[in-house]
């Protein structure tokens, strides 16, 4: 789901994507009154026929499950995690029903632009000017990414630097606000990069400006000029921004030209009747969309004062669920659902165990994950055997496509084979004709290379024979594996 809206924007580009992008929006936000967004949903069963965003006659426009738009979290992803990682974790998130997911582009908890990718390489780095300069193996990095997602139908939204580490400093200590390295003069040329390189990749889904800035002053031209950036060099995407956790700080740029959509967080240290009510307030105060742009993460510990969640007590999937259906009846258009150990990659902070990567893919399919899905109407089973019945049906067609372009060129070969085989028999025959004609003084010399020339088309000979079956069993290999990939195919749609 691509949340925008028709606001000013500060090229005629992103104007015309507004106009084109409103209508998208229409069937969304007539769900949404339906229900009247002071009743809560009750809790303890499935959305049902009147509630907010229940399932349809006509499915919410541009989700991958057909229903509301639902987005996973894994901002440290794009640094940390392995492709293989990578690759389980968009499977899942097909599998499941989840519309894409949510990540930084930069390093966020380590808080450090010379982390290194598991490559090896940078982000960026900055030249004495004081501007970024992204390193074109990390860019690399980062479109193979995008690409496992488009494969998927999924879209990543990414945060192009985090504020609360970049803008203010690290763990947000206030006493130098807009301390860098992203300042209002170098911000547009960081979104002049992102846009040259992934404007026009279809699987990027929004451009997220901000993120957890706790402290009481921001110079918003940052986030302007960042957004600029990035729409006058083709990443038309819709831009939003990731508020901090605080009572009407949710609304912050909310009426900025370049915000397509809201995406309020309402954090990790209050019930859901709370969360409820300041969604509410986002909701009534503005025309734009609303994303609940991040609820509880289930498992997260607080290290912080949090009378909700203080010591031993972490965000249980109750919470989780209590969380999504209370934003559901604020008239949200969209949920951000997060997990401890996955948001993080396993760095271990806030509850989480630790152990990287591993931990991050052993939540997938977490209780308060499976409970969200639920209340939201998207069946798991449904959605395993639509993922898979997808890949099963690509792979047949791959492996038929790659058997027969297999087999001809094999077949090419014995041909070319054969060809210069006949040919070197006939030089060798010629040669035989012009040894017997000879004069006698000439013969023993004829003779001698019509017996090269007769062996070399005894060797290519072979060499075509040889070429021949080797193309026979190709064939028959390719072939094979072809029909065993339609034969799992048949077996899957019987069993689905």
């Amino acid at each position: 789901m691509n949340f925008t809206s028709a606001t000013t924007f500060p090229t005629p580009a992103r104007a015309l994507v507004a106009i084109t992008v409103l209508s998208l929006f229409a069937s969304i936000l007539s769900i949404a009154s339906v229900v009247d967004p002071a009743q809560a949903v009750p809790l303890g069963s499935p959305l049902t026929a009147g509630s907010a965003f229940a399932e349809t006659d006509v499915p919410v426009v541009g989700t991958s499950n057909g229903k509301l738009p639902v987005y996973d979290t894994a901002w440290e992803l794009p640094m940390l995690a392995t492709f293989e990682e990578i690759e389980t974790y968009f499977n899942h998130l097909e599998e499941v029903g989840f519309t894409g997911t949510w990540v930084s582009f930069f390093d966020l908890l380590q808080a450090n632009i010379n982390q290194r990718s598991p490559e090896g390489d940078l982000a960026a780095t900055i030249d004495g000017s004081g501007f970024f300069v992204l390193n074109p193996n990390y860019l690399n990095r980062v479109e193979r990414i995008l690409d496992m997602a488009y494969e998927r139908d999924l879209t990543v939204s990414i945060v192009p630097i985090w504020a609360a580490v970049y803008v203010n400093g690290r763990g947000n200590q206030c006493n130098a606000p807009n301390s860098g390295p992203l300042f209002d003069w170098n911000a547009y040329g960081l979104g002049r990069q992102l846009a040259e390189r992934f404007g026009g990749h279809p699987a990027v889904g929004h451009w997220i400006m901000g993120g957890d800035n706790y402290c009481g002053y921001e110079n918003v031209e940052i986030w302007r000029q960042l957004s600029y950036g990035l729409a006058d060099y083709g990443a038309h995407q819709p831009t939003t921004y990731h508020s901090p956790a605080i009572q009407n700080r949710q609304k912050d740029n909310l009426w900025e030209s370049w915000l397509d959509f809201a995406a309020p967080q309402t954090g990790h240290c209050q019930n859901h009747e709370d969360t409820k009510a300041q969604l509410k307030q986002v909701v009534q105060a503005t025309d734009k969309p609303v994303l609940a742009g991040e609820l509880r993460y289930e498992g997260i510990q607080p290290a912080w004062n949090c009378p909700q969640h203080g010591p031993g007590r972490p965000v249980t999937a109750q919470d989780v669920e209590n969380d999504v259906r209370h934003a559901l009846a604020s008239g949200v258009s969209g949920i951000l659902f997060g997990h401890n150990e996955r948001w993080q990659w396993g760095l271990g902070l806030h509850g989480s165990h630790g152990g990287g990567g591993g931990t991050a893919l052993a939540s997938l399919g977490s209780p308060g994950e499976q409970r969200m899905l639920a209340a939201l109407g998207i069946q798991r089973q449904s959605q395993v055997c639509d993922a898979k019945l997808k890949r099963a049906d690509v792979k047949a067609a791959r492996e038929a496509i790659a058997a027969r372009n297999f087999a001809n060129k094999m077949w090419q070969e014995m041909k070319a084979a054969k060809k210069r085989a006949n040919r070197l028999q006939a030089a060798a025959t010629k040669a035989v004709n012009d040894a017997a004609e000879a004069k006698k003084g000439e013969k023993a010399a004829a003779r001698k290379r019509a017996e090269k020339k007769r062996e070399a088309a005894v060797e290519a000979n072979r060499q075509a024979s040889v070429a021949e079956n080797v193309a026979k069993r190709a064939a028959a290999k390719s072939k094979k594996k072809a029909a065993a990939a339609r034969r799992a195919k048949d077996r899957l749609h019987k069993s689905c």
